[in-house]
């Protein structure tokens, strides 16, 4: 009775295993089989798949770049504006 009163819980364990996910790792992986695809001449990737995925990496760079244009004429403004507005303040 009276070492069941001392006595401590165990913890629990759980069987929980971590997932992590490689974006590269996928990549990688479904380039390789893209190219394994090609020289076994299977047909599950269409012959030439890869240019259709250059071409959505190309637009994919192209409007990032257009987004800081875009960025930098609106930074323009804003300091046009303040400037103006502090000339008014300043000469008035």
């Amino acid at each position: 009775m009276i070492s069941s009163m001392f006595k401590t819980r165990k913890n629990k364990s759980f069987n929980f295993i971590p997932r992590h996910y490689n974006q590269d790792k996928e990549e990688f992986e479904s380039r390789y089989a893209q190219i394994e695809a090609e020289m076994t001449g299977n047909s599950n990737f269409k012959k030439g798949s890869f240019r259709p995925n250059l071409k959505a990496k190309w637009q994919s760079n192209k409007k990032t770049s257009s987004f800081s244009s875009k960025s930098n004429v609106r930074l323009i403004i804003i300091a046009l504006l303040l400037f103006f507005i502090c000339y008014y303040i300043l000469f008035n």
